[in-house]
């Protein structure tokens, strides 16, 4: 059915009724609910309403209702309706549309009452999210990042490479090329790293060295942490290569760590790398990209 205006709402309301059966000589009777007066009542006998008030047709006080006259005999002929009460008997229903946000309680829309997933990205503003409102882990992005690496004069070579059947190389780091935060310490050709999370590159050089590879080593833990790339610099016709490699730590204290480098075949001298032979240029071999992440 149409409407003009507003839809009704969808409820049911139950007038607060009594009513009692006649005798034809009781002319008193007990209300369920107290009342102040006689208006607060509407009394019907056999369907006629009666006027209220002393010398009239009843009167009514507390639980007490009573008659001017005895109501003839009859079942339920005597009907009394409270004024002013009434029972809903069915919940109220709001309208579509009909909650606005004036009507809403600062700080009353609590997480029970979000579903899941209602919660859009259209509905978060530009740049409200910050970082204290995610999760640890939940996103990293680079906070700092440091560069070391094995620097030496123009003149001078990496230096001597044994075999790998010997063991592996410890490849010198003796610079930081940048570190702006101080993530990283450099002690013994070792760097050190505090706890945190970070993302790690390495590179190292062989010259003359056949099949060679490099590999970040965890020093304190006594473990390997990732090898690079398997390369091949000639052994005969003055190759050189390089190892890269790349690793990702989480670590939750100080934590050593060195480049290994294993090479097929020894080289004296500049096995470890070729120096760049250039004025003024110093000659950079191994080299170690620290990001820490947050």
């Amino acid at each position: 059915m149409a409407y003009i205006g507003a839809q009704p709402n969808k409820t049911l309301t139950k007038t607060t009724s009594q009513s009692f059966n006649g005798t034809g000589s009781a002319t008193s009777f007990t209300l369920n609910r107290a009342v102040n007066s006689s208006e607060e009542l509407e009394v019907f006998v056999d369907n006629v309403q009666q006027e209220p008030g002393s010398g009239k047709s009843y009167v009514a006080s507390g639980t007490a209702l009573t008659f001017d006259e005895a109501p003839p005999s009859g079942t339920g002929n005597v009907y009394v309706i409270y004024r002013g009460l009434a029972e809903v008997t069915t919940r109220l229903e709001p309208q579509d549309l009909s909650i606005t946000t004036a009507k809403l309680v600062d700080a009353n829309v609590t997480t029970a009452k979000i579903a899941d997933a209602n919660v859009t990205t259209a509905k978060i503003a530009d740049d409200a999210v910050t970082t204290a409102k995610l999760a640890s882990g939940a996103a990293q992005v680079p906070i700092s990042v440091a560069v070391i690496a094995d620097v030496k004069s123009n003149s001078t070579s990496g230096g001597t490479s044994i075999a790998w059947s010997s063991g592996g190389n410890n490849r010198d780091l003796n610079t930081k090329l940048f570190d702006p935060d101080n993530i990283v310490t450099i002690s013994s050709n070792q760097f050190i790293l505090g706890a945190g999370t970070y993302i790690i590159e390495f590179s190292a050089p062989s010259y003359f060295g056949s099949r060679h590879i490099a590999q970040l080593y965890d020093v304190t833990n006594s473990a390997s942490v990732q090898y690079g790339s398997m390369d091949y610099s000639h052994a005969s016709y003055a190759g050189h290569g390089f190892s890269f490699g790349y690793a990702r730590v989480v670590i939750t204290s100080n934590t050593t760590y060195k480049i290994v480098h294993y090479i097929e075949t020894a080289k004296s001298t500049n096995g470890l790398g070729i120096n760049a032979s250039l004025s003024g240029v110093d000659s950079v071999f191994t080299q170690v990209k620290i990001t820490k992440m947050g």
